[in-house]
């Protein structure tokens, strides 16, 4: 295997990992579970006014 096939490799597994660590991350959020108390990164935030604004869908 190539260096330049090894670096490729690796970025395409560590994209899926921050794939899947986000998704994870917004079901957590869709479930209301806090990892901080009173504390928000703002992720699910923008997540609902991107994706799942209503008003997109009027």
């Amino acid at each position: 295997m190539s260096n330049t096939q090894r670096i490729l490799l690796l970025l395409l597994i560590t994209m899926q990992i921050l794939l899947i660590l986000f998704f994870l991350y917004i079901g957590k959020s869709a479930l209301g579970l806090d990892i901080f108390k009173d504390y928000s990164f703002g992720v699910w935030g923008w997540f609902k006014l991107t994706f799942l604004d209503s008003s997109l869908f009027n």
